[in-house]
């Protein structure tokens, strides 16, 4: 069978619901994906991204400029039993050079993510003679990654846990136990969270959020802001910005998506460290569906899978724009700067052709 059928089958299914140099790098103009009245820059890559494990990758940036993620060579397994077969490698690129096959142990699981210290990839487990549970890692700025062990402890029945994951970085597991009970999100380098309140309170409840930083008794509080229009599994730190944006988690949800209509917005909210909030809103269209969301300084950026509004866009001054046609995979990320935002393109939903691009919003086609 062939990767463009059960291979590709699966991604379909996904989307319905919801060193050695080994690639090319080029600069077009993208007459093949652009839907915009403005030629923005485009970057590709022919490294063929991993949409086809349950472990499908991620897109991190490393800088401004320089992107990590995973895939395989070109042009990649094209039967079941090549994908099978074929390890995926980790592959860092930097925009305008090629993107280059970054050497890990051959006991990487699959799995990556940054941290403080940089790049962190785990190992497969191996058991030990002594009976604990133990992570293996390597950490550290790409190229020095450093090996680490840490031995894993159970957590005690009816111990009280909070935690919640530093989605700038990806993998840095903050916890606050203190806060069991509670809705949370971490403040920048974890120097304090923002509480949402109890995790039982009715969705309908209109509250301000709680800043509290940390070393200070110091607590500033927003103005009142609907629970059902944010959510602590989307509360992004945003640098170019500095500050948090977030939205509804459930954006695939039936109710959801009926008050999006009848309202004609879906809320976004910018969050200030000094109690400042916006709101913005995503009218109503056939882009109405199961999406996410990427703060551009061009604009707020999501992507649509519906038939006939396939794509990506930018919401600007309440409006919006397409900007992509094809396929958007839901994996996309803004660089730090804000100017840029790399995602994963296919030229249909089954997969076909997929490929890690970069739209540079600072930079139009007369630029360069």
């Amino acid at each position: 069978m062939s990767r463009n059928t059960s291979i590709a089958l699966v991604l379909g299914a996904v989307l319905l619901i919801f060193g050695g140099v080994y690639a090319v790098f080029s600069v077009s103009p993208g007459q093949d994906e652009h839907q915009s009245d403005i030629p923005y820059r485009l970057y590709k890559t022919d490294v063929v991204p991993d949409i086809y494990s349950s472990n499908e990758t991620e897109l991190y940036w490393l800088d401004a400029n320089t992107l990590v993620f995973k895939g395989f060579p070109a042009p990649g397994p094209q039967t079941d039993k090549e994908l099978n077969e074929t390890p995926v490698s980790m592959f860092i690129w930097k925009l305008g050079e090629k993107a280059r096959k970054h050497q890990v142990d051959e006991r990487w699981d699959g799995y990556f993510c940054l941290t403080k210290k940089g790049l962190q990839y785990q190992l497969r487990e191996q058991n030990f003679d002594d009976g604990r549970i133990y992570a293996e890692y390597f950490e550290g700025p790409p190229g020095h990654e450093q090996y680490n062990i840490e031995e894993l402890h159970p957590r005690k029945s009816g111990e009280p846990v909070s935690c919640q994951s530093n989605l700038y970085r990806g993998c840095d597991m903050i916890c606050r136990n203190e806060l069991s009970g509670h809705d949370w999100g971490p403040l920048k380098d974890n120097a304090g969270y923002v509480d949402f309140g109890l995790s039982d309170q009715s969705r309908d409840t209109i509250t301000p959020l709680t800043i509290h930083m940390d070393n200070t008794s110091d607590v500033v509080k927003t103005a009142p802001i609907p629970l059902r229009e944010i959510s602590e599994l989307e509360w992004h730190y945003v640098p170019f910005k500095n500050a948090y944006f977030t939205w509804e988690f459930t954006t695939a949800n039936v109710g959801v998506q009926a008050r999006w209509k009848a309202s004609n917005c879906m809320p976004l909210w910018w969050v200030w460290g000094d109690g400042r909030t916006q709101r913005l809103c995503v009218p109503a269209g056939p882009w109405l569906g199961s999406t996410s969301f990427s703060p551009t300084k061009r604009g707020i950026f999501f992507y649509s899978y519906n038939a006939d509004a396939q794509g990506g866009y930018i919401l600007t001054d309440g409006m919006v724009h397409k900007v992509i046609k094809g396929i958007v995979v839901h994996n996309h990320a803004s660089s730090p700067d804000g100017c840029k935002i790399a995602y994963i393109h296919a030229k249909n939903i089954y997969g076909k052709s997929p490929s890690v691009r970069v739209l540079d919003f600072c930079v139009t086609e007369q630029e360069f």
